[in-house]
């Protein structure tokens, strides 16, 4: 009986240790396990669905797009994603994707308007009668033919030469000089020139003929000159308008007028007229706004010594605008979306970073850099648009625009600080 009890209390205790063991190696078992059971890939967060045909339109929920009826696509969240595009080097090659430099440079500006020749009212001269008298000889002119200088245009008769010659004589002789010379003024005032003075102090003859001689070489605007009539004194009988330069006439609209300056360079062509453009400036802006165009007048001046432009000829005016230095890069770089203007910036590695920026004058094809950019930066100004793609179909940021300057506020704070610490030391006196 004892043995029997003994023998089933060594089996009980077998079980019990066998047990034991079991339990203790039990945990390892079960990280073994898990170790061994491959784990479910975490669920991603959707952001929106997407057509693929149109990534820009977004979706918040899945099915079919309305355009192409395609599944949508899911945009997924990403966790430390880079701001900037990754294009392999050897893809953007074969894009074509081409590089610009920012630098500073003058902004040139070239407006180009309609103008028309017209006379210089500054070479005009008006040749008037200075005594009485009637046209004995009349060379035949009409207007708008040419003359020279001092080419002789009539000859006019005046009796009171004749009498005044005389007595200018008889007093010289007299020894008389101040008086002489008053009668000498008379002849003068009567249109004798300096030189027929001359001539009579010489002993030349008394005439009462006066040649009427073209006052400069010129156009013959209007020519009053007939053979027997009768002049009198300060009546007009011919004008004269030189043609070693002309005026341009154009018409600006006011939305431009702002580029115009005084002294400002232009060029001038003409088809068939001028085989190289003839260079001059703007003379003057006139004051008063077309009201039927909304365009201001503006009058240029060009040199005319070979008389190849006439009044009344129909020209191309370029007007070239410089205003000093600015921040300038290739007007193809920047894409403008409506509410925002960036370019992307090259970061080297085949990395290009959505920039926005501030766009001021464009011309030339580049244009004003206001803020966003610095020299010496590489901007892509060919292949931007798969750029902006990529970079909306990856919810890139966009760099902003960097704040204001506290600079102000800051001088204004320093000035308080200084006023309330002048008072201060004033109420400690």
């Amino acid at each position: 009986m004892n043995k029997i009890l003994i023998a089933v209390l060594i089996l009980i205790a077998a079980a019990l240790g066998a047990a034991g063991e079991r339990w203790l190696h039990f945990p390892a078992a079960l990280a073994s396990v898990a170790r061994s059971t491959p784990r479910a890939a975490p669920a991603r967060r959707v952001l929106y669905w997407y057509d693929p045909m149109q990534p820009s339109v977004h979706f918040d929920h899945p099915g079919k797009s309305p355009s192409m009826n395609m599944d949508l696509l899911p945009k997924y969240a990403t966790s430390g994603g880079s701001s900037a595009v990754l294009i392999p080097t050897a893809q953007s090659q074969a894009l074509g994707m081409r590089l610009g430099t920012v630098h500073r440079g003058l902004l040139r500006s070239h407006l180009h308007v309609s103008a028309v020749v017209a006379y210089d009212d500054r070479q005009l001269s008006v040749l008037q009668a200075r005594t009485d008298g009637y046209l004995e000889q009349v060379v035949p002119h009409t207007a708008g033919d040419l003359v020279r200088q001092g080419e002789l245009l009539a000859t006019l008769r005046a009796p009171a030469w004749t009498s005044a010659q005389a007595e200018e004589r008889a007093l010289r002789h007299a020894g008389d000089s101040d008086l002489a010379q008053a009668a000498q003024q008379r002849l003068r005032a009567l249109g004798m020139s300096r030189r027929q003075i001359q001539g009579l102090q010489q002993g030349a003859p008394v005439t009462d003929r006066i040649p009427i001689r073209a006052p400069r070489s010129g156009v013959l605007l209007s020519a009053d000159l007939r053979v027997g009539m009768t002049v009198t004194r300060g009546q007009t009988l011919a004008r004269v308008n030189g043609l070693d330069s002309v005026w341009l006439e154009a018409a600006v609209p006011q939305a431009q007028a702002a580029q115009i300056r005084v002294g400002q360079a232009a060029t001038l062509n003409i088809a068939g007229s001028t085989p190289t453009p003839l260079s001059g400036r703007v003379l003057d802006i006139l004051p008063a706004l077309n009201a039927d165009n909304r365009s201001l007048n503006v009058r240029l001046q060009m040199p005319n010594a070979d008389h190849r432009l006439h009044p009344g000829m129909y020209g191309e005016v370029d007007l070239l605008h410089t205003d000093g230095e600015h921040l300038l890069v290739p007007s193809a770089a920047i894409l403008n979306s409506g509410q925002r203007t960036l370019v992307f910036l090259a970061q080297g590695s085949g990395r290009y970073l959505p920039v926005e920026v501030r766009v001021g004058s464009t011309a030339d094809g580049m244009s004003e850099i206001l803020q966003g950019l610095q020299a010496g930066d590489q901007v892509v100004v060919s292949g931007q648009f798969l750029l902006d793609s990529e970079a909306n179909l990856n919810d890139l940021p966009i760099r902003p625009l960097a704040p204001p300057a506290a600079a102000e506020p800051t001088r204004k704070a320093a000035a308080a600080q200084h006023q309330t610490r002048g008072m201060a030391d004033m109420g400690g006196m």
